[in-house]
């Protein structure tokens, strides 16, 4: 391989490996974008028995989500219970497309 094309390909997965994208390096928070950008919209508690997550553990990831803006959580009050649901951000869907668009260009 040239000297070009292999800097090349190290300038690439130094990009996946960036700040930017760190977030996505746990695959819990991965997986939780990916059902986020198919969906938009889930309660907290499908979410966590769809990634067989407990609640303490998506609520760690779900923080980290939060702090970089990449999702918001909405908590609806009802008589006798409360209703949470984490929603993607516009900020959210574009890392998650650019860092899809950046895994992709390793794949055969």
């Amino acid at each position: 391989m040239n000297k070009q094309k292999k800097a090349k390909e190290n300038l690439n997965y130094s990009d996946l490996t960036s700040n930017q994208y760190k977030t996505f390096s746990s695959q819990p928070r991965f997986s939780i974008m990916l059902l986020l950008f198919t969906h938009e919209i889930i309660r907290t508690k499908d979410l966590s028995q769809l990634l067989s997550l407990s609640k303490g553990n998506l609520d760690h990831h779900l923080r980290i989500l939060e702090q970089n803006q990449l999702v918001s959580k909405k908590v609806k009050v009802f008589p006798k219970r409360l209703y949470s649901s984490i929603e993607i951000t516009e900020k959210g869907k574009k890392h998650l497309e650019s860092y899809i668009r950046k895994l992709k260009k390793f794949l055969p």
